[in-house]
C-alpha cells in the first residue's frame, strides 16, 4: 500500500505468498523474519546434527527435506543468521528444482551439486559438507533418475531412513555415515494430546499477530493508527484483529484447522497458513486499495451485509469457495451436524423480525457491541433477505468461534474418538485401542451383510437374493506392540493408523491402514449401517483387506446356504471330503 506503512492492511500484506517476504534468501535473515520465527523440535536436531558432523573428516551431506512451503530455507536461513560458525567449510544448496543452465534440467544440476556423494567419490578425506533443501518428490525423481546408478549408496539409505515412504522416518544413524538429514514432513502443524489436538506453532503464530508488545508491529501499526482512524468502529478489519486476541477464538482456529488436516488430508505448509490468516483477517475488497483514502471511503460506502461478511468468521468458512486446498472448510463449519435445536432456531430466525433477542441468547451482550453487530441489528429491515441470511450465518459462526456455554452447535464424536485412538496408536498404547481392534473385526463380518455369529457372508457366482451364503471365519488382533513412548504431547507422529489382524490357523498378518474416512466408516457399521456399492468402490483397500481375510480363513470351512421359504428357513452345507476327494450338499436338520 502506497505511503502508509504504518496501516495494519499493509503489515498484514507480509503474510500474502505474493508478498516479498514469503521469498526465502538464504543470505538474508531480515528483522521481521527474526520477529517471526517460531523455534519447532527439528530445529534443534539440525544443529545437533551440524555440530556432529564438524568431528568427521569426510565429507557429509545434510538433506532438509519435506514439502513445498513447509520452512526449509527458512530454517537453514534462521540457522545460518544465528550460528554462522557451523556453516564454515559448508556449501548451502537451497533450491533444488532450479537448474544452473538453461540448458540443463534441475536433475542435472543435482547431479553436479551432489558429486561428492556419488558411489565413486564418497568417503574422499577433505572437501565441504553440504546442506541441501529438498522437496521428497525432487528427492524421489532423482534418486529414480537415470543418475540413480550413480548414487546407489545414498538412494540406500534414503530407503532404509524410511524417508520418502509414506510412514515415520528412522533417526538412527550410524555415526560413521556420510549422510544426515531431518523430515519436516514427520511434523505437522498441531500435536497430539490426551484432551485432543493442540499447536504450540499456530498458537505462536497467532501470537506474533495479536501480542501486546511493542516488539510487534501489528500491534503496533493496530494501536498507532487504528485507534486514531476516523472509521475504526466499522472497519471489519479492525474488528477481526480484535477478535483473534481473544483466546477462545485462536483455539476454534487452530481446532479447525486441525480437523480440516485431519478429516481431508490436507497439507497446509507454514508459507500456506500465513497467507490463508491474512485471507481471514482483510476481506478482498481491501486488498488492492493503493491509499488510506481509498480504504476510509470503502469502508465509510459500505452495506451492512458487506460488513458483516467481512468479518472472520465468515471470511474463514467462506474462503473455501475461493481456494480448491480449503474447499472442505464448508464440511465442518456449524449446522452440518444438524440438531433438533438448529432446525427450531432456522424457523424462528426465519420468521420474526426481533432477531436482537436470539443473537443475545447465543452470544453476549458485549460481543455484539464490541463487533458492531448490535447496530447492524438494531437497523435490520426485515425486507433485506441477503441480510437475514448473512446475520444467521454470523450467528451459528460467532458462536462457534467464542466457543460460549450456550453452543448452537454439536461437536463431532466420531472425529474426537479418532484423534483419541491416533493419539493411543502414536503412543503404542494397544490398551487405548483395544475398542477398535474389536470394531474393525466388527465391520469384516458385516461388510457383506449380517451373518451368525463368527460367519461371513460370501458372494459366489451370479448375484441372486434366493440363498444367502456364508463360512465360518475367526479373526483376531496381531498386536506388535513397540514401546511405549513417554511424552505427554506428541509432535511427530503418523496421522493414520496401522492395524494387523490373522485369522485362526495361519501365520499370514494382514495389515489395514486407517484414516478419518475409515474410520467414519467402520463406525457407521457399527451403528448397523450396511456398506453399498458406493463404499466398496471409495475404500478400495478395505475391500482387498477383506477379501485375503476371507481368502486366507474360509477355503476349508463348511460352506453354508440359507433360503427362506415364507417364515421358513432351510439351511444347507457343502463339505469337502478331503478322504475321497468329493463334495456333499445336503440339508441341515434343526
Amino acid at each position: 500500500m502506497e505511503d502508509n506503512r504504518s496501516c495494519l492492511i499493509s503489515e498484514l500484506q507480509r503474510f500474502k505468498q505474493s508478498s516479498k517476504e514469503a521469498v526465502e534468501n538464504i543470505e538474508e535473515f531480515n528483522d521481521f523474519k527474526q520477529y517471526m520465527h517460531v523455534e519447532r523440535p527439528f530445529e534443534k536436531e539440525l544443529v545437533n546434527i551440524l555440530r556432529e558432523i564438524k568431528e568427521n573428516n569426510f565429507p557429509n551431506l545434510v538433506m532438509v527435506c519435506g514439502s513445498v512451503g513447509d520452512g526449509k530455507s527458512h530454517l537453514i536461513s534462521y540457522l545460518k543468521s544465528k550460528y554462522d560458525g557451523l556453516f564454515t567449510n559448508v556449501k548451502i544448496h537451497n533450491d533444488a528444482t532450479e537448474s544452473f543452465s538453461p540448458t540443463q534440467t534441475s536433475m542435472d544440476t543435482l547431479r553436479i551439486e551432489l558429486d561428492t556423494f556419488s558411489d565413486s567419490k564418497i568417503g574422499e578425506l577433505g572437501g565441504k559438507d553440504m546442506v541441501i533443501a529438498i522437496n521428497l518428490g525432487t528427492l524421489s525423481n532423482f534418486l529414480n533418475s537415470t543418475y540413480s546408478t550413480e548414487f546407489t549408496k545414498l538412494k540406500t539409505f534414503v530407503e532404509e531412513q524410511k524417508i520418502i515412504e509414506d510412514e515415520q522416518s528412522s533417526y538412527e544413524v550410524l555415526h560413521s555415515s556420510p549422510f544426515r538429514f531431518i523430515n519436516l514432513s514427520d511434523y505437522h502443524l498441531y500435536e497430539l494430546t490426551p484432551n485432543g489436538v493442540e499447536s504450540s506453532l499456530q498458537k505462536s503464530l497467532l501470537e506474533r499477530v495479536v501480542g501486546e508488545s511493542q516488539d510487534n508491529p501489528f500491534y503496533r501499526a493496530y494501536q498507532s493508527s487504528c485507534q486514531s482512524c476516523e472509521v475504526k468502529d466499522k472497519c471489519p478489519i479492525v474488528k477481526n484483529y480484535m477478535l483473534l486476541q481473544k483466546s477462545s477464538v485462536q483455539n476454534a482456529f487452530i481446532e479447525q484447522i486441525s480437523e480440516l488436516i485431519i478429516k481431508y488430508k490436507v497439507i497446509i505448509s507454514a508459507r500456506t497458513y500465513l497467507d490463508f490468516l491474512y485471507r481471514v483477517l482483510v476481506h478482498e475488497r481491501f486488498d488492492q486499495l493503493k491509499s488510506y483514502e481509498d480504504i476510509i471511503k470503502e469502508i465509510k460506502q459500505q452495506t451492512d451485509l458487506a460488513y458483516i461478511n467481512a468479518l472472520l468468521p465468515n471470511l474463514f468458512y467462506e474462503y473455501g469457495k475461493k481456494s480448491e486446498l480449503f474447499s472442505n472448510l464448508e464440511n465442518i463449519q456449524p449446522d452440518t451436524i444438524r440438531l433438533s435445536e438448529v432446525d427450531d432456531l432456522i424457523l424462528n430466525f426465519f420468521n420474526t423480525n426481533d432477531l436482537q433477542s436470539i443473537f443475545l441468547k447465543y452470544l453476549k451482550e458485549g460481543v455484539l457491541k464490541e463487533m458492531n453487530i448490535e447496530t447492524v441489528l438494531k437497523e435490520f429491515n426485515q425486507k433485506k433477505k441477503d441480510l437475514r441470511l448473512g446475520l444467521f450465518h454470523t450467528l451459528l459462526r460467532f458462536n462457534r468461534f467464542l466457543s460460549l456455554e450456550k453452543s448452537i452447535e454439536k461437536r463431532d464424536s466420531v472425529y474426537s474418538q479418532y484423534v483419541s485412538y491416533l493419539y493411543h496408536w502414536n503412543k503404542n498404547n494397544v490398551m487405548g485401542i483395544r475398542d477398535l481392534y474389536k470394531d474393525v473385526i466388527n465391520s469384516i463380518y458385516n461388510w457383506n451383510g449380517k451373518a451368525d455369529k463368527d460367519k461371513i457372508n460370501r458372494f459366489i457366482g451370479r448375484n441372486q437374493l434366493k440363498y444367502t451364503i456364508s463360512q465360518g471365519l475367526l479373526v483376531e488382533p496381531n498386536l506388535t506392540v513397540g514401546q511405549k513412548r513417554n511424552e505427554e504431547k506428541l509432535d511427530r507422529f503418523l496421522n493414520y493408523i496401522n492395524l494387523e489382524f490373522r485369522v485362526e490357523n495361519s501365520e499370514t498378518i494382514h495389515t489395514i491402514k486407517i484414516d478419518y474416512n475409515l474410520f467414519e466408516l467402520i463406525t457407521k457399521i457399527k451403528q448397523g449401517y450396511r456398506p453399498n456399492n458406493f463404499d466398496k468402490n471409495n475404500f478400495i483397500s478395505f475391500v482387498d483387506f477383506v477379501e485375503k481375510i476371507i481368502k486366507d480363513g474360509c477355503n476349508k470351512n463348511v460352506m453354508e446356504f440359507k433360503n427362506k421359504v415364507g417364515k421358513e428357513i432351510k439351511s444347507y452345507s457343502l463339505t469337502y471330503d478331503q478322504v475321497f476327494g468329493v463334495y456333499e450338499f445336503k440339508e441341515n436338520q434343526s
